[in-house]
């Protein structure tokens, strides 16, 4: 199945915005087999462009109150985690060298017990406490 693609012109479109998100999706979907390009409005339609429309035979494009992004439209990736036996050593290697700066620490039964931040190892670190523990 293909992934969809939306093709609008502006927020309250008119005739030439309308006009230019078919043809241009109309285009695409003639030399690009690998998503399915779809002609939307974002806003009515007004009388000359639903005119238009009508005089060449095309349906009104889909309506879209907004494009908002929302937190569904994010990819999320299975997130890195620590178990509450983990060392500081290995939770450091993980945060360092993993984007972002905090991961979930999860308990015997995989349920989340709590954050580590880097910024809570760091004190340890620099007291030299950490230097003692790791040894």
């Amino acid at each position: 199945m293909k992934e969809n693609v939306f093709i609008f012109g502006h927020k309250n479109p008119d005739t030439d915005s309308v006009c230019s998100a078919i043809a241009y999706a109309n285009l695409k979907n003639a030399i690009d087999p690998t998503y399915q390009y779809i002609p939307i409005i974002i806003g009515d339609i007004n009388k000359e462009t639903e005119f238009v429309l009508k005089q060449v035979d095309l349906q009104k494009p889909m309506y879209y109150k907004h494009l908002k992004p929302q937190i569904l439209d994010m990819i999320f990736e299975a997130p890195k985690v620590v178990t509450e036996s983990a060392s500081i050593m290995e939770t450091l290697d993980k945060i360092t060298n993993d984007y972002g700066r905090v991961l979930p620490v999860i308990g015997s039964h995989n349920h989340l017990i709590g954050v580590v931040s880097i910024s809570d190892i760091l004190p340890l670190y620099m007291s030299g406490w950490f230097i003692e523990i790791e040894t």
